[in-house]
């Protein structure tokens, strides 16, 4: 989905049956990206909707733009009738100014905040999309402590049959113990480190920037961050049978002359999304700051014509005055 402000061109295309038949593909070229609509019915009179709907958005957006002016210019001829009706002092509707009580919210625990998103690959914190690979990740580096695991529940088990058992073992009870214990803390520690270096490794997309962070347990950090306003494109791959059928991949990020990979997350194709609806945000914040400012501007060419305006009446009357003054005298 892309909003109609945003379309740059639509554009048909077709074979020979589909001239014949009457359908084709429409492509719709936004700033982040197309959308295809392939093989439908009547595509030049899909394209004639989309660019009147286009053109019905572009003129009710100027309408808007045109009322937020006014209501802008409105309020402040009325803040300057205030203000000369007042001598010189502020209304009092202008002047007073709602007090604002700070709400204070209880936050959530670390340890909450870290069990509640312990497995999750992907969750949102504070306007931001934070990003983990997938869990056949996961499960790749922590596999060879699962099954070292395994197999001591297992030689675990054995030892302890034949010891109930009374048959011999190698050593007595009281090593056995002591090595299994050795064993399992090494293992737990071994799954522990590949299971951090998974979490650890994020991206993360806030409104006005991208970020690839990986960091290894007790180890080095790398920190790759990048302005959404540099992006130049977006693509997302799966590559073999495994990412087909559990639906995950790689997301690249074209900036400038570097890439942002995003490797192995989960639904490529929504990540892909969620990028390309924060560059939107990112387009119409700024577009819509730029309408503000050229506002604000309007405003203030408005005090000058009324404050040069003011000086020239001033300096009118001063005139006539004078000269009603003289041909008293």
């Amino acid at each position: 989905e892309a909003p109609l402000a945003n379309i740059l061109s639509v554009n048909v295309s077709s074979s020979q049956l589909g001239r014949i038949l009457n359908y084709g593909d429409v492509e719709v070229r936004t700033y982040t990206g197309g959308i295809y609509m392939r093989k439908v019915s009547q595509p030049y009179l899909l394209e004639a909707y989309i660019r009147g709907y286009q053109e019905r958005a572009r003129q009710r957006q100027e309408k808007e733009e045109i009322k937020a002016n006014e209501e802008a210019l409105h309020k402040r001829m009325a803040e300057l009738e205030g203000y000369s009706q007042n001598s010189g002092k502020p209304s009092s509707t202008s002047s007073t100014t709602p007090t604002q009580t700070a709400t204070v919210e209880k936050p959530l625990s670390q340890l909450w905040k870290l069990l509640k998103t312990l497995f999750t690959v992907r969750y949102e914190e504070n306007g931001a999309i934070i990003y983990r690979k997938h869990w056949l990740v996961l499960l790749k580096k922590t596999w060879k402590p699962l099954l070292l695991f395994i197999i001591l529940l297992i030689t675990t088990g054995l030892i302890s049959w034949r010891l109930v058992s009374n048959q011999p073992v190698l050593f007595s009870g009281w090593v056995w113990v002591l090595v299994l214990l050795f064993l399992y803390i090494l293992t737990f520690f071994w799954w522990d480190y590949q299971f951090l270096d998974w979490t650890n490794d994020i991206y993360k997309i806030t409104p006005d920037q991208i970020l690839d962070i990986e960091r290894k347990p007790l180890g080095t950090e790398e920190k790759k961050s990048a302005s959404l306003d540099s992006i130049l494109s977006l693509e997302h791959t799966r590559n073999g049978i495994l990412q087909l059928i559990f639906n995950y991949g790689d997301v690249i990020v074209n900036v400038g002359q570097s890439q942002f990979v995003f490797k192995g997350v989960n639904n490529p194709d929504q990540v892909h999304q969620d990028v390309a609806d924060y560059m939107e945000a990112r387009e119409r914040k700024k577009r819509e700051e730029q309408v503000i400012r050229e506002r604000q501007r309007m405003v203030n060419w408005f005090d000058i014509y009324h404050q040069e305006t003011e000086k020239f009446d001033n300096s009118a009357n001063d005139e006539n005055n004078t000269k009603n003054n003289s041909e008293e005298k």
